[in-house]
């Protein structure tokens, strides 16, 4: 462990005062200011609707890799200021002094302790305890997972929002790949190399969230949502009329998109699907 810098002070000469080496100095690294766009591109043409405004917020560098093979302590738990990152984080200390935020598991709290995978573990008989990060070849079929990597070394990009977890159907040693199951109840093969943490996001009664007030969408940058048939007809195909008369035409959006009853998914992607559900029954049945 790193060694404490010991200091006095005039006011507690008769005190011993104890610098961590955690400081607000060493953690202020992992913050940084990202300028909003309010959802305009480089042009300032408005790409995204319904953003603009709110709070400055300072952004957190998350480690989604885990890659660092050593044990780890949660210093503290905090609540990530930006809206498009449900789960709560986790400022947490190596052995050595480094700090870094991760993705918190549900039931941690300050001071538990996680472990990362290390070239010294057996692959085949690791223990297993909640937020220990190792590839999907270390796992047993069964476990739920979270911050699982779609390609190793590249960080976590499934289920890390708040509550979500994938469930980890079977790995196959042959061909090198791990079959997981989404939140969305998809399925998807992902190399056996490809890291994931055992447990789930935290804060999973994020759902039940109630904002109280229209201005906590404000402060978090979300302008509000005006209806097509409230519209002029030259802003909505369902604008115009007399009264609150219908549009008189299918529910469509306001480029004239079909949005109720039309295919969100394509004919490639559902033979995808169809074809990874054949694979893993034909695994169950042998």
């Amino acid at each position: 462990m790193q060694d404490y810098n010991v200091f006095l002070k005039v006011s507690t000469r008769h005190k011993l005062v104890i610098r961590s080496p955690t400081s607000r100095t060493l953690q202020k690294k992992l913050l940084y200011y990202k300028k909003d766009m309010a959802g305009r591109n480089s042009q300032g043409q408005i790409c995204v609707r319904h953003k603009g405004g709110g709070s400055k917020k300072l952004h957190r560098y998350v480690d989604f890799k885990r890659d660092i093979h050593s044990s780890l302590v949660i210093l503290q738990l905090e609540r990530c200021p930006i809206a498009t990152r449900s789960s709560f984080i986790a400022l947490v200390s190596y052995p050595f002094g480094t700090l870094s935020y991760i993705i918190a598991p549900e039931g941690v709290v300050k001071g538990s302790v996680l472990h990362n995978y290390s070239q010294d573990d057996n692959r085949r008989n690791v223990t297993l305890q909640l937020g220990f990060s190792a590839p999907l070849q270390c796992m047993r079929p069964g476990l739920s997972l979270y911050d699982v990597e779609k390609y190793p070394g590249f960080g976590g990009i499934f289920a890390k929002a708040a509550g979500t977890s994938c469930l980890l159907k079977f790995i196959d040693y042959d061909n090198l790949v791990a079959l997981i199951q989404l939140p969305s109840k998809r399925f998807y093969k992902v190399p056996v190399t490809a890291r994931g943490t055992y447990g789930r996001a935290s804060n999973s009664y994020h759902k039940r969230q109630i904002l109280g007030t229209a201005g906590r969408n404000r402060r978090a940058g979300i302008r509000p949502t005006v209806r097509g048939v409230a519209m002029n007809p030259v802003d909505h195909p369902h604008g115009g009329g007399e009264g609150k008369r219908a549009s008189g035409r299918p529910s469509v959006s306001a480029w004239g998109k079909l949005t109720k009853g039309k295919p969100t998914i394509s004919s490639k992607s559902k033979r995808l699907v169809a074809r990874k559900l054949s694979i893993f029954k034909q695994y169950i049945n042998n």
